[in-house]
């Protein structure tokens, strides 16, 4: 896809990291051929989106940190427990957490959280 066809596309994309294969809305690395390397610009890209990929995973880890009971593989089994619920529900107090203390992501991007009340308002769909 062109960065033309990108900019008036209302589609969202998974960035996956070289493992993933291309698929419906999953997006990989670009790779160099045998005979074709990456040229600078692509090269550039797949380096900047593997430092948002890792950023990304951060926050995965860090909800895992506060809330390693989604991580119990013994006490989690879909069809049985609500674990999208539980993982969803982590997040939003994981999200609070960062508001409430700071994160190093809101840190390295330069940007500053919502305040919870915004937040809030947004999740819970109030005017």
């Amino acid at each position: 896809m062109t960065a033309a066809a990108c900019r008036y596309s209302d589609n969202l994309y998974v960035y996956g990291d070289p493992a993933y294969s291309l698929s419906i809305g999953v997006l990989a690395p670009y790779r160099a051929l045998p005979k074709c390397p990456l040229n600078g610009l692509l090269a550039n890209v797949n380096a900047h989106m593997s430092e948002l990929c890792i950023s990304v995973e951060h926050g995965f880890g860090k909800v895992m940190m506060l809330w390693s009971y989604n991580g119990y593989k013994l006490g989690l089994k879909v069809g049985l427990s609500p674990v999208a619920a539980y993982f969803m529900v982590s997040v939003l107090l994981c999200n609070l957490h960062s508001f409430l203390n700071g994160n190093q992501t809101s840190m390295k991007f330069r940007c500053h959280p919502p305040s919870v009340h915004n937040y809030l308002a947004v999740v819970l769909g109030l005017p």
